[in-house]
């Protein structure tokens, strides 16, 4: 009895989780392409987040360039006599 209540909520479980992906628009009758897509999601957020950070360095290099060239434009005047 306890044999056939596990079957049953395997199937329960497994149909909902089937039926859930379905809505969603993932096809469950291929788990290969599904595990290839699950792949090219993942790559794809690295990326993303590598480009972010990329971006964010740039930023920061640039903003302390122009931090830099101002204090030594300054400083140049200061020499030159204003």
């Amino acid at each position: 009895m306890e044999e056939e209540l596990k079957k049953a909520i395997r199937c329960a479980v497994r149909d909902g989780i089937e039926d859930a992906l379905t809505k969603y628009g993932v096809d469950t009758t291929d788990p290969t392409a599904m595990q290839a897509d699950m792949v090219y999601l993942r790559k794809s957020r690295t990326g993303s987040d590598e480009i972010l950070k990329w971006g964010k360095r740039s930023a920061i290099t640039a903003a302390a360039t122009g931090v830099l060239v101002a204090l030594w434009q300054g400083i140049k005047s200061i020499i030159n006599g204003g």
